[in-house]
């Protein structure tokens, strides 16, 4: 078995978690690896290997109870209901709020003052996202202190969608929240210290075929005119959703003034782009492509934004295109294919991802490892040529 990482083990390309036991463990003399197929499991046994170790240490029978001791213990018995697995809870919430070290603050009170706080700092559309999340907490958690919240609470909330990429976010959005309630001593422990944040497991993302995305053009010119700015900048240019449609009341999107057809460029200003680490900022230009300048004639206009609908209206209108077109939806499919097949055309897997990258928004690590590649120039070509 070939050790990957520490804890990790390969075999035949199947990852375990490893564990090893001292010797005197389940009466093996000596020290003993053991691999389990789940974090859990391997967790599970940690815990009967550190209790073995504990009772190896202190031996029970070396163990003195004074009788004082004896009446704490029936003492704590009782208020638990007899169910002692309850201790670890009961002492992470005193650790959590106990002494004078913390203000009694409500969860809504704490949440307001983040916001406030980072309001400042940050762009309108990552503050509208992070305080979408704060709120959904808030909601989750009436008339409740932030203090009082446990990791377990924590974990259940995180846990309760089954998106990993929602679980990721949540995650990614709570913890500066409660990092700014240690330094403000609404609480003393980070309760999301025990939670991990999720992985989101990679896998090639779905494009649309060039034949079916020209059906899905064609039916928006005749029946959904309202829609065709979505499928060119989204299909041809390769802009994300949230540059183009608001997902909250306060979010920036593209508008015409920012659409150069004589330069044959769209500016994507910071407060419209999704925010990102990149070094190079946010600010971007996209070039037009000729299939856009072609799809876009009919609808283009020189002011206001370019996709004025609302997130009900334009899934019950992209249903309805769908449907029309006799084409089946792809999550992110317009941009997926707009990087892909622009891989395809300009042979990027021997120039480098730069310029994409660049178009995109992302990094070049993102561009190279996150869109589909084992298309031919000839269907790149084809496909920007509808």
């Amino acid at each position: 078995m070939k050790k990957k990482a520490k804890g990790l083990a390969v075999k035949k390309g199947v990852s375990y978690f490893r564990v090893c036991a001292p010797a005197g463990f389940d009466g093996v003399t000596k020290v003993k690896d053991y691999y389990f197929p789940t974090v859990s499991a391997a967790a599970d046994f940690r815990v009967r290997v550190k209790r073995f170790k504990l009772d190896r240490k202190n031996p029970i029978d070396s163990v003195t109870v004074s009788e004082a001791e004896k009446k704490w213990a029936v003492y704590l018995k009782d208020k638990l209901k007899g169910n002692l697995e309850l201790i670890p809870k009961v002492f992470e919430h005193w650790e959590t709020t106990s002494g004078d070290a913390i203000t009694l603050t409500s969860l809504a009170k704490a949440a307001d003052s983040f916001l406030i706080a980072r309001k400042k700092n940050q762009l309108i559309k990552r503050h509208s996202d992070v305080r979408y999340r704060i709120n959904r907490l808030v909601a989750a958690f009436p008339d409740r202190d932030v203090s009082s919240l446990l990791t377990d609470d924590l974990r259940t909330f995180i846990q309760a969608s089954g998106n990993p990429n929602t679980r990721r976010n949540d995650y990614k959005a709570l913890n500066p929240f409660f990092v700014y309630c240690i330094e403000k001593r609404f609480i003393k422990i980070n309760p999301l210290t025990g939670i991990k944040r999720t992985e989101v497991p990679w896998s090639e993302p779905e494009i649309f075929k060039a034949d079916d995305f020209q059906k899905l053009l064609v039916k928006a010119v005749e029946r959904f005119p309202i829609l065709l700015p979505y499928l060119v900048f989204a299909g041809f240019a390769g802009l994300r959703t949230c540059e183009l449609l608001k997902e909250r009341r306060n979010d920036q999107i593209l508008q015409w003034e920012d659409v150069y057809f004589e330069k044959k460029r769209i500016k994507i200003t910071p407060e419209v782009a999704k925010p990102t680490r990149r070094r190079a900022g946010d600010l971007r230009y996209v070039p037009m492509e000729p299939a856009f300048l072609k799809w876009i004639e009919s609808v283009k206009k020189t002011t206001g934004p370019v996709l004025a609908r609302s997130q009900k209206s334009f899934r019950l209108q992209m249903k309805g295109l769908y449907t029309a077109a006799k084409v089946k939806p792809v999550d992110n499919g317009f941009r997926h294919s707009y990087a892909s097949y622009f891989i395809a055309a300009r042979n990027l897997e021997n120039i480098g991802y730069a310029t994409l990258a660049y178009n995109m928004g992302d990094s070049e690590d993102v561009a190279r490892k996150h869109y589909v590649k084992d298309l031919t120039p000839e269907e790149g070509l084809e496909y920007f040529a509808l």
